[in-house]
């Protein structure tokens, strides 16, 4: 996350239902953000002075021009600073937004109203990926519908099946019997 944001120039912002990707990059900040009309520095620095603003914290108001540090060519310390808190406090919040949306998504799925269970799921994943629809997004909306399946018919064949072929090839090596870890 912060190696996202010191080293990628990108933080992650809420815009409606959509959690967007923002280029922090000093050349994109006089940049529209998204669909508003806001500059990317001006959501920046909004995004920042709100979390300030809550948290008893001194609103830095910020502009284009206070973003960097020219002489470092980096951010400003304070600038810094209230980045990486409100990136805690907007995975806490992206958090919470999330599992309220899947309480009330295992409602659909418990009531067999898979239809729509699958289409706010796909719409919820699109969302979180700025409202970008790729393959993996798919691909991610038609595994939770399996994965639930799956875990509710706890087929025990099936689940050493998907690890054996799946998984154990990867990272989860201490899923199988070959090679079990010791310490």
């Amino acid at each position: 996350m912060f190696k996202g944001f010191m080293i990628g120039r990108h933080l992650t912002t809420i815009d409606g239902d959509y959690i967007r990707k923002t280029d922090l990059r000093s050349n994109k900040l006089g940049h529209r953000y998204y669909s508003s009309e806001k500059t990317i520095a001006e959501k920046y620095g909004e995004c920042l002075d709100i979390f300030a603003v809550n948290h008893g914290l001194k609103p830095l108001n910020l502009n284009e021009n206070n973003i960097y540090d020219d002489k470092s060519g980096t951010f400003f310390e304070e600038v810094k600073l209230y980045s990486m808190l409100y990136m805690l406090s907007m995975y806490s919040e992206v958090e919470k937004i999330m599992s309220e949306k899947a309480k009330s998504l295992y409602e659909l799925y418990i009531a067999g109203e898979i239809e729509s269970f699958s289409e706010i799921i796909g719409t919820t994943i699109r969302n979180i990926n700025s409202g970008k629809i790729t393959q993996k997004t798919k691909t991610k909306s038609f595994s939770i519908s399996k994965s639930l399946e799956m875990l509710t018919n706890l087929d025990e064949d099936y689940c050493k099946y998907i690890v054996n072929k799946y998984l154990s090839k990867d990272e989860f090596i201490e899923l199988t019997n070959e090679r079990i870890l010791k310490f």
